[in-house]
C-alpha cells in the first residue's frame, strides 16, 4: 500500500516526534504567515507537506516543520497537508520507535536537555515546549550563514 501522495489532515492530529522549539523561529515564522495574504497563505499550506511516519494504530508522526507547525497552530490554522515516507504502522510501539531512534526521526529530550520515555513526547504540536537554546542555536545558525554570504563577496585582492 503505497502512501506517496498528498494526504489533507488536521494539524491537531499530527505527532510530534521532539519535545521542544525554539520559540524565537516559531515567531519568525508567525510574522512570515501574518505577511501573506489568504491566497498565498492557502498556496503556502499546499506547497509545505509535513514529512511523516505513518506509525501504530494509523497515527501520523511529522519528522520536521515543527516550528512551522507551532505557528500555524497559533495562527489558527487547522488543517495542513503531509506526505508519508514510510508507513510502520505494521510495527508494535517497542519496534516502531527503535526503527524511530535508529533512523534519528525521533528527538526525545527535554528543555533541560534530559531524555525522556517516547510516551512523554507531546500529543500535538500546540503542546511543544520552547527550549531557548533551540533559538539560540537557530541564531547562530542564521549567522554563520549571513556570515558566509557576506565573505563570498569580499574582494581578497
Amino acid at each position: 500500500m503505497s502512501h506517496h501522495h498528498l494526504i489533507k489532515t488536521q494539524l491537531n492530529q499530527l505527532k510530534p516526534t521532539q519535545m521542544t522549539i525554539g520559540y524565537l523561529e516559531v515567531a519568525k515564522k508567525r510574522a512570515e504567515w501574518q505577511a501573506l495574504g489568504k491566497k498565498a497563505s492557502q498556496e503556502l499550506i499546499k506547497s509545505h507537506w509535513f514529512p511523516s511516519i505513518l506509525g501504530p494504530e494509523g497515527h501520523y508522526f511529522i519528522v520536521d516543520h515543527h516550528h512551522l507547525g507551532m505557528a500555524l497552530h497559533e495562527e489558527g490554522q487547522s488543517t495542513v497537508f503531509l506526505t508519508v515516507l514510510k508507513d510502520l504502522s505494521w510495527l508494535d510501539w517497542d519496534s516502531f520507535w527503535k526503527v524511530m531512534e535508529f533512523h534519528q526521526w525521533v528527538h526525545p529530550y527535554d528543555e533541560k536537555g534530559q531524555r525522556q520515555e517516547f510516551k512523554r513526547l507531546p500529543k500535538s504540536v500546540d503542546e511543544l515546549k520552547d527550549d531557548p537554546y533551540r533559538s539560540l542555536a537557530g541564531l547562530a545558525r542564521e549567522d554563520r550563514k549571513s556570515t558566509r554570504l557576506n565573505s563570498s563577496h569580499t574582494d581578497i585582492s
